[in-house]
């Protein structure tokens, strides 16, 4: 048993343990308290791509690297204050657009955070230069030279400092214009050439925005996910680039004012583009003289007939050249479409071999003429070796592009057709004969498909862009008829094909869908005199037949209902 001297000295011993365990511990921790505070900081190294006192310009890039024992959390940028950039990676990097700051003095601040919770701030103090003081115009000119070369993002870059110099400078907005274009970033090419327009109408600006408003319908078609709303925003746009095209060349006929010797044929040229047709006959009837004229004139008024639906009148003009004036190439060329219009083919092929015999192989209103005799033929062969004669020798003219289209839809490559269309309408979206065409195109494929009530809001889109385009285009109005018609919207349906009739009595087609239209509307006797129209104009195929059904129209339009499309004389 022990005593309690003995429990005593176990519990005092057990105690003095412990006392000297405390001792060693405290001594422990004291000693790491000591060499954590006899340790140095880490050592931060900031490292960066640009100095105090450097220059910046444009768009500019500034990277940091950090040189620490201990591993960097993340990078900070900032300037007055405002944070401009957190990043985790490196190396670290902050872009400064200084085309949007303003010149002089710009003080950038980098902080490092470690992952120790120390840091370090360093200040780069840099001189934004843009050299703004050259002005507006030499910048601008600069940006040209980007845009000549494809440098889109610098064309912009310059553009801004131009307009730095001069917020309202015009050149300078078209020119950023231009270069979003061509980036395809559509919304941005918009804000600049509207911009440019507060200053006034600016035939630069329509344009553009014309190529803009074609170009964003086929993005359209490829992301459209409501279909029928899709077609319906196509069709707004597409008008939107007809009408500022026609706002652009209708400035520059402004211009020139009154027809004189001096600018005659530079303002038909003008109104050939705008398919003021008629405006074209007027001005050149001041000074053709059937009994000698002169070759030239000659040329246009005898195209500006026939895009008329004239052909009579054509004909006449055709029978003058070649009894008293000298034809040329394209007099020949001429001559040959407005004889395929009724089918005459032996002196369609004529003209087009005294074209060939005439002038260049690689003449386009020549090569377009013989394309659309071959249309009218139906000669596939023909036409596609037409067409890629004009493809091989470089005819880069959108009424040669529209031939490629077509071309393309006979082999129903419809993508490859589609595409051609596409840059067809963006290189003039006046020509109203695409539009034409893929209108027919859809009611094609609405006779045959079931998707037949989206193909015919197509269809009649397509015409209403060609009517925007071409205000009395019988063909537009025509097609209007027939998808009205297979719709069974009656009252519609004539009320177009009065419309065609009138803009073109000359063609058998726009009567044979007129027979159809007063029949639904039951007119009979009025049916029966339609197609005795179409009969006498068309013997060879009318002549004889009955009232037409919607079928038997649209078989006869699709097949006969196509006015020349062929490059204009120059």
């Amino acid at each position: 048993m022990r005593t309690p001297e003995g429990r005593f000295g176990v519990q005092f011993g057990y105690h003095h343990a412990y006392r000297g365990f405390n001792c060693m511990k405290n001594a422990f921790f004291g000693l790491l308290l000591l060499l954590a505070s006899s340790a140095v900081a880490a050592d931060i190294k900031i490292n960066s791509s640009l100095r105090s006192g450097d220059k910046i310009a444009g768009v500019v890039n500034v990277r940091v690297t950090v040189t620490s024992d201990v591993p960097v959390n993340q990078v900070e940028f900032y300037h007055d204050g405002r944070l401009l950039l957190a990043d985790r990676s490196t190396p670290y990097e902050v872009v400064i657009n200084t085309i949007v700051e303003r010149e002089g003095n710009y003080d950038l601040e980098i902080a490092v955070y470690l992952t120790n919770g120390e840091s370090k701030r360093e200040t780069l103090r840099l001189i934004i230069d843009n050299n703004v003081g050259a002005g507006a115009a030499a910048h601008t000119a600069n940006a040209v030279k980007f845009l000549q070369v494809g440098n889109y993002d610098g064309a912009i870059q310059a553009g801004l400092v131009a307009l730095k110099a001069d917020d309202d400078y015009v050149p300078a907005k078209l020119v950023i214009a231009r270069a979003y274009y061509e980036k395809s970033e559509f919304a941005e090419a918009q804000t600049f050439a509207e911009g440019a327009l507060i200053a006034g109408d600016n035939v630069e600006a329509y344009e553009i925005l014309a190529s803009i408003f074609v170009k964003r319908s086929f993005r359209m078609l490829a992301t459209g996910t409501d279909r029928m709303q899709a077609v319906s925003d196509i069709k707004q746009s597409l008008l939107e680039g007809v009408r500022n095209k026609r706002k652009a060349i209708q400035m520059q006929i402004r211009a020139l004012g009154a027809p004189t010797n001096e600018n005659r044929f530079q303002l038909a040229s003008l109104h050939i583009q705008n398919n003021e047709f008629a405006a074209v006959t007027r001005i050149m009837r001041e000074v053709y003289d059937p009994f000698d004229p002169d070759t030239r004139v000659a040329n246009f008024l005898l195209y500006s007939l026939m895009r008329q639906g004239r052909i009579k009148d054509a004909y006449q003009v055709v029978e003058e050249i070649n009894k008293n004036g000298a034809p040329d190439e394209t007099s020949f060329a001429l001559m040959a479409a407005a004889y395929a219009t009724y089918r005459n083919f032996d002196k369609a092929d004529e003209n087009l071999r005294n074209a060939a015999l005439a002038g260049a192989e690689d003449h386009p209103t020549k090569m377009t003429a013989a394309a659309f005799v071959a249309i009218k033929k139906n000669d596939r062969a023909a036409m596609q070796s037409q067409v890629r004669a004009m493809v091989q020798r470089n005819v880069v003219r959108p009424e040669a592009i529209f031939y490629l289209s077509v071309l393309y839809t006979y082999l129903n490559d419809l993508n490859a057709a589609r595409d051609a269309f596409e840059r067809a309408v963006v290189a003039d979206p006046l020509l109203y004969d695409a539009y034409i065409q893929d209108g027919y195109l859809s009611l094609g494929k609405a006779v045959r498909t079931q998707d037949k009530e989206l193909l015919l809001a197509q269809a009649q889109s397509y015409m209403e862009v060609a009517l925007e385009a071409m205000p009395d285009s019988p063909e537009a109005l025509n097609g209007l008829a027939i998808v009205y018609l297979m719709q069974n919207k009656n009252s519609d349906a004539l009320r177009f094909a009065e419309a065609a009739v009138r803009a073109g009595p000359e063609y058998a087609w726009t009567w044979y869908t007129y027979s159809c239209a007063l029949d639904r509307a039951r007119k009979t006797i009025e049916a029966r005199d339609a197609v005795r129209k179409a009969g006498d104009i068309d013997p060879e195929r009318i002549r004889g037949r009955a009232i037409a059904v919607v079928e038997e129209a649209w078989d006869y339009t699709v097949t006969q209902g196509r006015i020349a499309t062929v490059v204009p004389p120059q």
